[in-house]
């Protein structure tokens, strides 16, 4: 660790990831605490991000005291009370480096001598803490001590790897490392239920820039850790370039190697299943009232608590299943994992308002067979005619702009920026409406948003 960067990258590589409750149990030490300080409180903005204090407010909790003199007197910088320390939790974690997974993979080191924690937020800080807690050894017994592999996440490196690979632990330094196509990792939405991906960059191609890839966490537990290599086109965007590389390789018009390939080529190269068998079979267990075979078929699964309820409401169900016109469902959007089946938008027009109303049903692939995520016969748009001074044609457009999904992922642009009536949702996530996967993850934003 010759160099700042050189420690604050092997600190990254060798960190665990710990929630911010748990965190909070351990004390944090009056070190490296400086740095640009909006409010003067004695805490960098830095830090005070990590933290969760207000890096414009030196009284985060609005008590008198400022942050720092609470949080050294181990009181609650944003709240009432002492903190909650866990001396006990602190010790089992000495020697640590912990990475705050919840925030953005901000770095502590838990000091074995005093058990508290030691903020490491900029490669400098790494550096001075390393030289202030590091003990002294001679190059002759520093020899004899073998060379370390290093991993980061699940991919391992040599000590000679170490020297040139960098871990971004967010997406922005990982973009400007595709750019240059220079070696490094990153993990791809790590807070996510439905999944994990860990990136590497090998190195440039002929024409592109080579990425290996694996999914860490996944729904179907046969595609863990089963690797993809492809060549990506790194003068565009990352995530362009991994949308257009997946939708590739579903296709058949990107050729990659890795088991993982094999896997989602097998997929998009297989004519597709005949996913209105599945609606069928969702059907045919409403006309039954069968909760069994309901949820064979159906992502969302009806509890033993509301079976009563499922019966009730299952002849409903039924008749609106029953009468649906598959032939009308025109727009197919499908991968190897999800697919949306919509009609056109059809127009409504009565006395009282227009409106357009369109059909959807959205497919799964959970656990290796496919499911129902949502099935919606009649979405709607409307538009009153009364108490408007809009004319038809601006109500119109208007009802145009409500409807228009610019990335065909299932969600309008107005329900993706949290426009319109969405802007009152406190549960609305913003996205972005022209990317299918925001996030990155691979599945598409109208998809993740029903799965949760």
């Amino acid at each position: 660790m010759g160099r700042p960067n050189d420690a604050f990258n092997l600190m990254r590589q060798l960190g665990v990831g710990i929630s911010n409750d748990n965190l909070k149990k351990i004390k944090i030490a009056n070190e490296n605490l400086i740095g640009q300080d909006s409010d003067n409180d004695g805490l960098s903005d830095m830090a005070e991000d990590s933290i969760g204090t207000d890096k414009n407010n030196k009284d985060s909790d609005g008590d008198g005291y400022n942050d720092k003199d609470e949080i050294m007197g181990d009181y609650n910088p944003s709240g009432s009370g002492k903190l909650i320390l866990d001396n006990n939790f602190a010790k089992s974690q000495s020697g640590k480096i912990l990475l705050q997974v919840e925030k953005h993979g901000e770095a502590w080191y838990i000091n074995p001598g005093n058990h508290q924690r030691y903020f490491l937020g900029r490669p400098g800080d790494a550096f001075n803490l390393m030289r202030k807690l590091g003990l002294g050894i001679t190059n002759n017994d520093l020899d004899k001590i073998t060379q370390a592999e290093i991993t980061s996440g699940t991919f391992k490196y040599t000590k000679d790897e170490v020297k040139y690979i960098v871990d971004c632990g967010y997406e922005g330094c990982f973009e400007k490392k595709f750019i240059s196509c220079e070696p490094s990792t990153m993990q791809g939405d790590t807070d996510s239920l439905f999944g994990a991906v860990e990136y590497k960059i090998i190195g440039k191609g002929t024409a592109d820039c080579n990425i290996t890839f694996k999914y860490t966490k996944y729904p179907d537990p046969s595609w863990i850790n089963k690797e993809m290599t492809c060549g990506f086109d790194n003068k565009i965007s990352f995530q362009d370039a991994s949308t257009k590389v997946f939708s590739g390789v579903t296709t058949g018009a990107v050729v990659c190697t890795g088991s993982l390939y094999s896997i989602l080529y097998a997929g998009g190269q297989s004519t597709g299943d005949n996913l209105w068998l599945i609606y069928d079979k969702m059907t045919l267990a409403l006309k039954d009232k069968n909760v069994v075979d309901f949820n064979a078929v159906s992502y969302v699964q009806v509890t033993s608590a509301e079976e009563s309820q499922f019966t009730s409401l299952a002849p409903f169900l039924y008749e609106q299943s029953a009468n649906i016109n598959k032939d009308s469902y025109v727009n197919k959007w499908q991968d190897d994992k999800q697919a949306i089946y919509s009609t056109n938008s059809m127009k409504r027009d009565d006395a009282s308002f227009y409106g357009y109303k369109q059909g959807s049903v959205m497919f799964i692939k959970n656990d290796g067979s496919w499911k129902i995520l949502l099935d919606s016969p009649e979405r709607g748009w409307n538009h009153t005619k009364t108490n408007t001074n809009l004319t038809a044609v601006q109500i119109e457009k208007e009802l145009q702009d409500m409807m228009l999904d610019s990335d065909k992922d299932g969600l309008t642009n107005m329900e993706e920026v949290c426009g319109g009536a969405h802007q009152y949702d406190s549960k609305c996530i913003k996205t972005d409406p022209n990317k299918r996967d925001t996030n990155g993850n691979w599945w598409w934003d109208g998809i993740e948003a029903n799965m949760k």
